[in-house]
């Protein structure tokens, strides 16, 4: 088989390509599908199609003929496939449809550490999929996904809901990944205050294609080759359940949301870990209504192997990164308040796809359509992040469509601004000046993970004040 090097391009008129779209959509649809198969039948042409989360391979023409019987034979054995073989392991399901069954038998096999750690806990005797809350749309890599599960463990009388997380993790970094989650379930509540933590964790062998297919596909050399990684799906369950940050329906329940992931990353950062993935789809809203800073599969340890080498990596959503670590040839390493500049964007977007509040389903208007495009867009993220964020005035215009719902926007906006730099002006610091002013800033403690969170506390508590003083004002509620 050979990894196609087409996988953007899609033109409806080409069966070939409109096949790949179509495997890519389903793979992105369903992230806990492990791989999906697809061909195409040109003539007496038979070309067969493999999406897995490492890449799409594709293998060379075969004719098929009455004689050869290659067509039938292929049939035949795509039918003999079970449900496990064929790459559906589950489907989550639509955001709004019935809970659906999940079989324990399906699971990958625990992880060992885990295995250890979870010695005296009743194993889960059958899962139901309540609702999916959270989808990445990727077509490769992790395909990250979180659905709201109800376990029933093999003791008595434990009935219990549960956060679950599908995605597909690298080989390289998995003793690490395991080291990072073993280190935040270790911790106390108070340790890992932000953090989810993790009740059982489930992983499949690492491969870039199914383990039954057979042929000369050599997965070590193809991956040195084509640069592609080999995966395993793995399957989490953390103690609490989520709603998705966009349910947050005024500027206090989006502050407490920003509040949690900062707590979150102050967690992190004490336990020397750097979570490198501040977007939308890793801040959830908890029980309480605290944000939880979730997903930790492209967290690093700094005083790890990788430490020093995976905070020069350019990882992450693209459209959430600080403004330094967007190109790939930069030479900036991650830096605490680089996360903090991601929830500046975290909050832009929230606040674009929802105007009116939790509610509002109408979606961006045209021009913050064009501000989410430029922020996608290589060429023009850095110049529309540094233009139209960090400039006050051009700020202002930005935020102005959006007061009359979100009150005191601007505000919140600019404390998080003051520790990451982009409240600073761009005519007299450049990014050798800003960084020698955050690193000092943040070195004395006058900028720090602390001094953010007291920030936004008393900003929620002075938000609070304010509506109270709304209600008692009978002038106010007329």
């Amino acid at each position: 088989m050979k990894k196609s090097d087409d996988t953007s391009e899609y033109e409806c008129v080409f069966p070939a390509r409109r096949l790949k779209h179509h495997l890519r959509m389903l793979a992105a649809e369903s992230p806990i599908r492990s791989h999906t198969f697809g061909f195409t039948l040109d003539s007496s042409i038979l070309t067969l199609y493999l999406h897995t989360p490492s890449g799409l391979f594709y293998s060379s023409d075969i004719e098929c003929t009455e004689a050869n019987g290659h067509l039938s034979t292929f049939i035949e054995r795509l039918l003999s496939l079970n449900d496990i073989d064929l790459g559906k392991i589950a489907s989550p399901g639509g955001p709004d449809g019935p809970p659906l069954p999940f079989p324990t038998a399906v699971l990958p096999p625990q992880v060992p550490s885990f295995a250890r750690h979870l010695a005296k806990v009743p194993t889960m005797g059958s899962i139901e999929i309540e609702k999916t809350v959270f989808r990445s749309g990727e077509v490769l890599g992790l395909q990250k996904s979180a659905s709201r599960v109800r376990a029933i463990r093999d003791g008595p009388g434990d009935n219990r809901e549960y956060a679950m997380t599908v995605s597909f993790v690298e080989e390289a970094r998995c003793n690490e990944h395991d080291q990072i989650r073993q280190m935040i379930a270790s911790a106390s509540p108070h340790e890992r205050e932000g953090l989810t933590n993790f009740v059982d964790v489930h992983r499949q062998h690492f491969s870039l294609v199914p383990h039954f297919l057979k042929g000369d596909l050599d997965a070590e050399k193809c991956a040195e080759i084509c640069g592609l990684k080999p995966r395993a799906m793995e399957v989490t369950f953390q103690e609490h359940c989520f709603e998705p940050i966009w349910a947050v329906d005024s500027i206090e329940a989006l502050t407490r949301a920003v509040l949690g992931a900062v707590k979150g990353l102050r967690s992190l950062y004490r336990m020397r870990i750097l979570h490198r993935d501040v977007s939308p789809g890793n801040i959830m809203i908890g029980p309480d209504g605290e944000g939880v800073l979730i997903d930790y599969d492209l967290a690093i340890l700094m005083d790890g192997p990788f430490g020093e080498a995976a905070r020069m990596e350019r990882v992450g959503t693209f459209a959430f990164r600080a403004r330094y670590l967007l190109k790939e040839s930069s030479r900036t390493p991650l830096q605490p308040w680089h996360q903090i500049e991601s929830l500046v964007y975290v909050i832009l977007v929230v606040v674009f796809n929802r105007p009116n509040g939790g509610g509002d389903l109408s979606g961006m208007t045209e021009d913050a359509k064009h501000v989410w495009e430029l922020w996608n867009m290589d060429v023009w993220a850095f110049h529309s992040k540094a233009g139209l964020v960090r400039a006050p005035a051009h700020r202002q215009e930005l935020l102005k469509p959006y007061l009359e719902h979100w009150e005191d926007l601007p505000e919140l906006v600019a404390i998080i601004a003051n520790h990451c730099g982009l409240d600073l002006t761009a005519f007299t610091h450049g990014e050798a000046n800003e960084t020698s002013y955050l690193e000092a800033g943040w070195g004395s403690g006058e900028l720090s993970h602390d001094q953010l969170v007291a920030d936004l506390e008393n900003f929620r508590e002075k938000i609070v004040q304010k509506k109270q003083e709304k209600c008692l004002d009978p002038f106010v509620s007329m």
